[in-house]
């Protein structure tokens, strides 16, 4: 893969994207031409739906939510899954198993410390072409509206070289 990096001034940062598709989403806090992306928030993912047996284009939330899990906080400690743990951290494990999926994008964001702050970077393709994440999605019911709520994680691993230049936990 061939990436290059862009820094985001921070007024132009809310405009740029880190979702190759969008969707409509009409909630108040969301436009329908959104395509950045947090976590906690509905992103697209290409799964093999369980029913069906035939791939899907779905939207989950991201951060996931174990279906033992009795509180959907825990997607807030969710939203990466690291590659050397995730066949046995017990928030992942199930879902390696089962439930893999592919997590669009056209770019990501990290981060590097300076004093006084952080610069944001954007990282895609030097073509702007769209790529994939690895991920594991899961199927969460919700014990006190009996609501099923479908939740997404990404799959990282140690950043490379290129990336690790800007990657604030190498710092």
């Amino acid at each position: 893969m061939v990436f290059h990096v862009r820094t985001i001034q921070r007024d132009d940062f809310r405009r740029r994207t880190c979702s190759a598709v969008s969707y409509p989403d009409t909630t108040p806090t969301r436009s329908a031409d959104q395509l950045e992306h947090a976590p906690t928030q509905d992103v697209l993912a290409i799964r093999m739906n369980p029913e069906t047996k035939q791939r899907s284009l779905d939207a989950p939330r991201w951060g996931l939510i174990p279906n033992w899990a009795k509180d959907p906080k825990i997607a807030y400690k969710t939203i990466n899954a690291r590659v050397e743990t995730v066949d046995t951290a017990p928030s992942y494990c199930q879902a390696f198993m089962k439930r893999r999926c592919l997590i669009p994008a056209d770019s990501f964001y990290e981060w590097k410390k300076v004093v006084g702050g952080k610069i944001p970077y954007a990282i895609g393709m030097k073509d702007d072409s769209p790529f994939v994440f690895a991920g594991l999605w899961e199927g969460w019911k919700d014990p006190a509206t009996d609501d099923w709520l479908r939740t997404c994680t990404i799959i990282t691993g140690e950043p490379n070289e290129f990336v690790r230049q800007i990657h604030t936990a190498c710092q």
